[in-house]
């Protein structure tokens, strides 16, 4: 093999497990939408990820590949049911196809839904933003929260309960004022 085919080889996988990186969990995620168990997914996963490797030649850059990853998936999903029949939990094929195109919407309107939650964050308090920082950002858990604040555990309960609420009801605000 020469060295420019082992250069065009280790280009095409730098680019594919950069697209890859960024997607699996979302087309792991919506695999498991559709099959009935976490081992069947992991095994459909897998045959996906595959395939995506496999016939990354037919993906167009500049499209998305998270919802090609998630095409691909449909199809090992739909090809698995066929010669699978011992599974105890089955959806039908019209099923699988409402769950998909589902699944579809539900990630278009992701993009709209986080930009609502970022303006609606700035609508808190200097410190509700930052016991969101602490919990979300950092991850940390509510009792070493309420130890670096000073407050107790059922209090930063009850404030993130409250700074759940405003989010929820401002995002829900902003996209029916959209849909108008």
């Amino acid at each position: 093999m020469s060295q420019k085919n082992e250069k065009d080889d280790f280009l095409k996988e730098d680019v594919f497990f950069r697209y890859y990186s960024e997607s699996q969990s979302e087309v792991y995620t919506y695999i498991l939408t559709l099959v009935p168990s976490s081992a069947e997914a992991d095994d459909i996963f897998q045959e996906t990820s595959s395939v995506m490797w496999r016939k990354f030649e037919q993906f167009k850059p500049g499209t998305n590949f998270t919802a090609w990853g998630c095409r691909i998936a449909y199809y090992v999903i739909v090809e698995h049911r066929r010669k699978s029949c011992r599974s105890p939990i089955r959806y039908s094929s019209d099923t699988l196809k409402i769950l998909s195109e589902s699944y579809t919407k539900y990630q278009k309107d992701k993009q709209n839904r986080i930009d609502q939650l970022l303006d609606c964050l700035q609508n808190l308090s200097d410190d509700e933003r930052a016991l969101v920082q602490l919990r979300y950002n950092q991850s940390l858990p509510i009792k070493k929260i309420a130890g670096k604040i000073g407050k107790s555990i059922n209090m930063i309960y009850k404030s993130l309960a409250k700074v759940h609420y405003f989010l929820l009801e401002c995002i829900q605000r902003n996209i029916a004022a959209e849909e108008r």
